[in-house]
């Protein structure tokens, strides 16, 4: 290999190198704690508890797994302790880790749920953020806060599961293409002139 092939391999290295750089972001795991956050009031209650969780922008949420204990005052039920994890638009889903515990009292729940195989996976704004609002499905207790809780999050946390936007793959894969085509076209010149 020439002193010209070796730099012409060196630029499209450094180009690829560039665009793999210029990624906004990789796949990634955030870990919620959900420790000690109440359980109030039906889905979009000014009483209930909201988190903004940066997972970066434009992120694909792909599997949100749980492991908590949630405590449930009678005559609330495990089951209608949830919490809504939204995105861009509003999209997103709601998760009760206790779905069927049809009970008061405490418990353990663990599990996890792969949204992009049940074709579920929803997108962060631009600017990376989910909102989380921990809701009741069925508001038993209709007090006036603080004393208006149905449940609580006794411990534990929820993981959110990431990966880039399709279109982040695009513009790499156009990046690398457009390297690779310039240093051919490159060769070619030079081996004319040769």
């Amino acid at each position: 290999m020439g002193l010209e092939a070796l730099k012409r391999s060196a630029i499209g290295a450094a180009l690829a190198a560039a665009a793999l750089a210029a990624t906004p972001a990789q796949a990634g795991i955030v870990v919620v704690d959900v420790s000690l956050i109440f359980s109030n009031d039906a889905l979009g209650s000014a009483t209930n508890e909201v988190l903004s969780v940066a997972i970066g922008a434009w992120q694909n949420v792909v599997k949100v797994s749980w492991d908590v204990e949630l405590y449930a005052d009678s005559p609330s039920w495990l089951s209608e302790i949830s919490v809504d994890i939204s995105g861009v638009n509003g999209n997103g889903i709601a998760l009760s880790p206790g779905v069927g515990a049809n009970v008061s009292g405490a418990q353990v729940f663990a599990g996890s749920f792969d949204l992009l195989a049940n074709a579920l996976n929803f997108q962060a704004d631009a600017t990376g953020n989910l909102r989380l609002e921990f809701f009741e499905s069925f508001d038993d207790f209709t007090n006036a806060p603080p004393d208006n809780w149905d449940g609580i999050w006794r411990s534990g946390s929820i993981t959110i599961e990431t990966i880039p936007e399709p279109a982040t793959y695009g513009l790499m894969g156009v990046a690398l293409l457009g390297a690779a085509f310039a240093s051919r076209r490159r060769q070619r010149a030079d081996a004319a002139t040769a």
